[in-house]
């Protein structure tokens, strides 16, 4: 999983997510589920199964299966779930519905499980999503394992513990704290995985960033085109991760005035995008919005006004229109009429998106309140200053100014929110 990032688009760390499970409690009060069912005993075997609209979902809802079978005290095993129709989560419960292991992201969108079995008696597995109400086919492959395996699996769990400590180090502009932790689950990765894993470039894409963020360019550019060059590898190359690394690369090039390179990455990560993602993506969203902030430094205005009216009219119509990105959109939209001098076509004042407030349009860019009503609108209504779908670097920016100070940023605004 990874950042993402509208004007000036902090790259988005490619994530390692392991998020509380809420599937022991669904699935005790869930009557679709037969608990009292005779599970079959452990075998190595490949099942097929589909989530589809019949299926339970959790409240936060994913669609999910539920798969028995029997296991032995010491029985090490492995459970992998595969789909190329939707980003797969894998939990293993014991019989009284105590987590045993959850994952999400063992490779690209694929989950794997290696644990050894803590007593004998009937397991559940749970197949679920990563993302709400996802649908699509997916296998499960069950195997006994080794030792050795569980052993490399734990290391890759230390590998994604740290990686959290480093987000939240990150979140807090930590950055020489985090870095030696983003190395040693480098390393981890590296030894359990192999050098040339998806999973060896996330960290090298992780670690890049820390880097970029402390001005050391040039260990952040051999960095990303490694990471880059691992993701082309093994996922070929129109992959959204490797979309992701041509962006990181691109912006890398950006912050040190290098647009004539930051252009063409751009322009083939947004290929990358349309292709994999489809042209009404928020993904594509946002990666029109980086190209259009690219054509702005270099006073393309025409260029960068169609790109940003696209991602505009993506966020609207697939976020809606008092999501925060969109906030960011119209900011970024009325800065670049700004930079030309101009009114711009926006609306000749935003009464039709404000009632309460009856000012030209060409009085309000200065303040930018189309944004900020946005912003404000979605802050009260969830009693918190904190943005939870923005990206980690949004995030933290954001958590860092006072709101009124950042209102009256003005054309600062688009820098700091993205």
């Amino acid at each position: 999983m990874c950042l993402r990032n509208p004007s000036l688009d902090f790259p988005t760390l490619p994530l390692i997510a392991f998020v509380v499970s809420v599937l022991p409690s669904i699935l005790a009060s869930s009557p679709e589920v037969a608990w009292a069912q005779e599970a079959s005993s452990f075998q190595s075997q490949i099942l097929t199964g589909q989530l589809d609209t019949n299926d339970p979902t959790s409240p936060g809802g994913r669609y999910y299966d539920v798969h028995t079978f029997s296991g032995n005290a010491g029985q090490a095993i492995a459970i992998e779930m595969k789909s190329g129709e939707f980003d797969t989560r894998l939990t293993l419960l014991d019989r009284e519905r105590n987590l045993i292991a959850e994952n999400d992201d063992r490779d690209g969108t694929n989950s794997r499980i290696v644990v050894v079995l803590p007593s004998a008696g009937t397991y559940t597995l749970v197949a679920s999503s990563y993302s709400v109400g996802a649908l699509g086919s997916y296998t499960l492959h069950l195997q006994e394992s080794s030792a050795q395996a569980v052993e490399l699996e734990a290391q890759l769990a230390t590998a994604s513990r740290l990686n959290q400590q480093v987000i939240q180090l990150y979140r807090e502009g930590r950055y020489e704290e985090a870095l030696p932790l983003a190395q040693q689950a480098l390393a981890l990765r590296e030894t359990a995985l192999g050098s040339n894993h998806p999973g060896v470039g996330t960290s090298l894409n992780n670690l890049a960033l820390l880097y970029q963020e402390q001005g050391n360019y040039r260990t952040a550019e051999l960095l990303y085109q490694r990471s880059l060059s691992i993701r082309e590898s093994a996922l070929g190359d129109n992959h959204p991760d490797v979309a992701q690394s041509l962006n990181n690369l691109a912006l890398l090039y950006r912050l040190q005035g290098n647009y004539g390179a930051a252009e063409p990455l751009y322009q083939r990560s947004l290929s990358i995008y349309e292709a994999t993602l489809g042209d009404n993506h928020p993904d594509v969203a946002q990666s029109l919005n980086n190209l259009a902030s690219l054509y702005q430094a270099e006073s393309n205005y025409g260029a960068a006004e169609l790109l940003y009216q696209r991602s505009l009219s993506i966020r609207e119509s697939t976020l809606g229109e008092n999501h925060p990105d969109v906030a960011v959109s119209l900011n970024n939209l009325a800065s670049l009429y700004q930079d030309q001098g101009t009114i711009g076509p926006l609306n000749p004042s935003i009464s039709d998106r404000s009632p309460s407030l009856k000012v030209p349009w060409g009085k309000i860019i200065p303040m930018w309140p189309l944004a900020s009503i946005i912003w404000r609108s979605y802050i009260v209504s969830r009693g918190t200053t904190r943005l939870p779908n923005l990206s980690i670097s949004d995030r933290s920016l954001f958590e860092k100014v006072p709101w009124e100070k950042i209102i009256r940023m003005s054309p600062l605004a688009s820098i700091i929110w993205h």
